[in-house]
């Protein structure tokens, strides 16, 4: 499975959204969308522009599949409803629309032309991982080209963000709309999925497949290594011989911690191969001690 190197990682850089961000989130809305969606809310938007620019950069057919994964969907346009509701004051019948975690798929559809399968998945720390291991199963079975993304934002105010966040103060918070294009042609493409495999109490078997393959691939290639929320940074050798890894990779300094992250930074990790060539490793844990291992090796395009 070919990974293309296109995607689109959009923060706005503050703890807040600023004025400038939103402009540019708006004017980028009107070039890649040829309208405002002014109908549309902050996420769904997020998710337009970032799933529009890779399709365009990558030329994705319009039978191409779309799987947009989310950790936390609508929450705040979720969140005003509610507090309208509460307050008994007017409803936007948009946000009725909005709160719906279908609906930017939708818009991304209508506006792309795109025809193929249509999944919104939200599987809480894996979430982005669940949309590309569906994404491969529809390859397997036929699909020739997919979109595949995670699509988070964050709080609308610093008075709600510290709300939610109290547990992991230490963590920098972050939203983006991150996205691969994904193809069984080789032509173009600058990376290979060798797999994806689920490390658990359910699925302890995995776990001597991956360390054979990532001990074959680094004995003759460099081995790199990018660490998602929950991925046990202390215990890395119960998945791979840490003494092989060329180097550790950390996108949450550039995108923050949200819950599809893993998106952004897979995407920022195929851009950064062009540099870093070899076989690469992205680890992510939940609260339940089990960890998805994303592994593809980086290629010059061909054609």
């Amino acid at each position: 499975m070919a990974l293309v190197q296109s995607y689109d990682f959009l923060p706005s850089g503050e703890s807040e959204s600023s004025p400038v961000f939103e402009e540019a989130l708006a004017k980028d809305c009107r070039q890649l969308c040829g309208q405002s969606l002014r109908q549309a809310s902050r996420f769904a938007s997020l998710a337009a522009v970032g799933a529009l620019s890779c399709a365009k950069r990558a030329q994705l057919p319009c039978t191409s599949g779309l799987y947009l994964a989310t950790g936390l969907g609508d929450l705040n346009s979720a969140a005003r409803l509610f507090a309208q509701t509460r307050l008994g004051v007017g409803l936007s019948p948009y946000d009725f629309i909005n709160v719906n975690n279908n609906t930017a798929a939708y818009y991304i559809a209508r506006i792309g032309g795109f025809t193929g399968p249509n999944l919104t998945i939200s599987q809480g720390a894996f979430s982005f991982e669940w949309a590309l291991y569906l994404a491969q199963a529809a390859m397997v079975q036929g699909l020739t080209h997919a979109l595949v993304g995670g699509v988070d934002e964050r709080a609308p105010s610093r008075v709600e963000l510290v709300r939610r966040v109290r547990a992991h103060a230490q963590k920098r918070p972050g939203e983006g709309s991150g996205w691969l294009a994904l193809t069984t042609e080789r032509r173009h493409a600058e990376g290979v999925l060798l797999g994806l495999y689920w490390l658990g109490p359910g699925l302890p078997e995995a776990c001597p497949r991956l360390k054979q393959l990532l001990n074959d691939a680094a004995a003759s290639q460099s081995l790199h290594v990018m660490l998602g929320a929950g991925a046990p940074k202390d215990g890395l050798g119960a998945i791979l011989d840490t003494s092989q890894v060329a180097r550790i990779w950390s996108y949450h300094d550039v995108c923050g911690d949200y819950p599809t992250a893993q998106a952004a930074g897979l995407a920022l990790g195929v851009a950064w191969a062009s540099s870093a060539p070899g076989v690469w490793v992205h680890i992510s844990g939940n609260g339940c001690g089990a960890f998805a291992v994303i592994v593809w090796e980086s290629c010059a395009p061909v054609g």
